[in-house]
């Protein structure tokens, strides 16, 4: 299940997604065992049941043009999940133009040539 997908679940559970949240596995690893209760809970009150967690990766930003500050952002127009109005709000507050797409749409719009 994705970010998004966890927050159609609850949006609460969104914070694990946030933006630069976490510098390395370590960090998630320690907030993952500090709040699994909550976590778990969190699930269980939208009628889920939390059977784990995987590890996939951060999440990283790709750009056509260098982007070496968030300054450098400013203006950027960013692709984010038709369906994310967290990551939305997130880059509109700095600066950065989101642009919700589906991810057919992103390949359709992003293929070279």
């Amino acid at each position: 299940m994705t970010g998004v997908g966890v927050g159609d679940v609850s949006t609460t559970l969104r914070i694990l997604d946030a933006p630069f949240l976490f510098q390395n596995y370590d960090e998630v690893d320690y907030v993952h065992k500090v709040f699994a209760q909550e976590l778990d809970q969190e699930f269980r009150n939208n009628g889920f049941v939390l059977l784990g967690w995987a590890e996939v990766g951060f999440v990283y930003v790709f750009s056509k043009t260098p982007v070496r500050t968030v300054g450098d952002m400013k203006g950027v127009k960013m692709w984010v999940w038709e369906s994310d109005p967290i990551a939305v709000a997130a880059f509109r507050e700095i600066g950065v133009n989101p642009v919700p797409l589906s991810l057919v749409d992103v390949l359709t719009r992003c293929r070279p040539g």
